[in-house]
């Protein structure tokens, strides 16, 4: 492997650091009693999806955040700069950042004609998937998230949207 960089070598210490604090060390499990090993793995593999979830969700609202915008305040302005504007902070503010999810892709598949029934679909199942913490076990496609079958699934989906809005909104 190449030598890291100083930035690097920091940025990696830090996350070994909060990933001690955090509890999540899988490579070496030593030091966790027999008896707490599978306990430890299982809360490990649910901590990493939960947080990917949570991530991708968020990226979604994003998405259809930046739709939404320069469908409101149109596409001639970088979305950097339609920020450093006080009407569209106040726009995302007091509107977007109340809608949900499902009501933004509502409002987007109205302004934005042509979005495939796949990705509002995927939309629609992460969306639910994040909305839906408590069930047991969360099943995405028809099997847990916390299988490899059902992780794929909903990795496959994220990856579909991702490349459907970085075509839309930045072509």
């Amino acid at each position: 492997m190449d030598r890291l960089t100083k930035r690097q070598r920091a940025l990696k210490r830090d996350i070994d650091e909060i990933v001690d604090l955090l509890g999540l060390e899988f490579n070496d499990i030593g030091f966790i009693g027999r008896a707490w090993r599978t306990a430890h793995l299982e809360r490990v593999k649910e901590h990493l999806i939960r947080s990917a979830v949570a991530l991708d969700h968020a990226r979604i609202d994003e998405y259809l955040d930046s739709l939404i915008g320069y469908y409101i305040f149109g596409a001639r302005k970088s979305f950097a700069k339609l920020w450093k504007t006080k009407r569209f902070r106040s726009f995302h503010r007091l509107i977007l950042e109340r809608l949900p999810v499902s009501q933004k892709l509502d409002f987007a598949k109205t302004i934005q004609r042509g979005i495939p029934k796949g990705i509002e679909t995927a939309i629609r199942r992460i969306d639910d998937l994040s909305n839906a913490p408590a069930q047991k076990p969360p099943v995405f496609g028809g099997h847990s998230i916390y299988t490899v079958d059902g992780f794929r699934l909903y990795w496959a989906d994220t990856r579909k949207i991702a490349r459907y809005f970085h075509r839309r909104l930045w072509r």
